[in-house]
């Protein structure tokens, strides 16, 4: 940027700041060219070298004998406000020692870095993607969660073998000559009844040797259900997040639609 005032033209910007930083540091002047405007530079698209001389990209520093030889009279800097597809234009006139350096936001990369050498790399810009946080949605998996795959495969076997054991006693020729016939749904039905708290009928409990078997199972059901309810209020306390992406694949088949 610059601001008239008189006839004096004062700069400022991040770039012209450093150069004055730079040239305070390594004890050398500097004047920039005339111009009308810096936002000429972005308007300079397809013009040659030549007439972005006359634009106010080029900065001729004036640098005090402390060496000796012709070559140390000035030097030519580049400013940055150069679009970037003329970046290498500019680093052209680097690499023709015609600017000794280049003030332009210019990635390190391995083929650069066969043709160019980079004094100092003082700045990375990395490449990441940001992605809004997912709106939790309502699911019957919020169900599922509060208790790991490895219990609830453990919940099914155990429902499944007393479930088993109780239609095998049930069925036998003892029990329905003194208790009659009981069908298999009504004894599932006790089964997942007293899992989820319900009462039992006293069907199942009418003979004694049932009433370790029973009773046992009941137990099972207050432990699953106290840890199964408390696990739950947790994970709706503090929903279960979807796992942040972290690589390439990750995040296309998180965004895929």
């Amino acid at each position: 940027m610059s601001a008239n005032e008189g006839n004096a033209t004062k700069y400022s910007g991040i770039d012209y700041n450093q150069l004055v930083t730079l040239a305070d540091a390594l004890n050398f002047t500097f004047h920039v060219l005339p111009s009308n405007n810096w936002a000429e530079v972005s308007e300079v698209d397809h013009r040659s070298l030549g007439q972005l001389k006359t634009q106010n990209t080029r900065l001729r520093h004036e640098v005090p004998p402390l060496v000796g030889g012709d070559s140390c009279n000035g030097l030519t800097f580049l400013i940055s406000d150069i679009a970037f597809y003329l970046a290498p234009q500019v680093t052209d006139q680097v690499e023709a020692r015609k600017s000794f350096l280049a003030s332009i936001v210019y990635v390190v990369l391995p083929s650069r870095l066969e043709r160019w050498d980079y004094t100092y790399s003082f700045d990375y810009t990395p490449f990441c993607f940001a992605l809004a946080k997912p709106v939790l949605r309502p699911s019957w998996l919020s169900c599922y969660y509060p208790l790991s795959h490895q219990v609830w495969i453990g919940i099914f076997i155990s429902a499944l073998v007393v479930c088993g054991t109780l239609v095998q006693i049930t069925g036998s020729d003892m029990w329905m000559s003194q208790y009659g016939q009981l069908s298999t749904g009504a004894v599932i039905m006790e089964v997942l009844g007293s899992l989820l708290g319900q009462g039992l009928y006293g069907r199942l409990s009418t003979r004694r040797s049932n009433h370790m078997l029973v009773a046992t199972w009941m137990i099972f059901g207050v432990v699953v259900g106290a840890g199964y309810r408390g696990s739950l209020i947790a994970s709706l306390t503090l929903p279960r997040q979807p796992p942040r992406p972290e690589t390439v694949e990750e995040l296309v088949t998180a965004v895929e639609r």
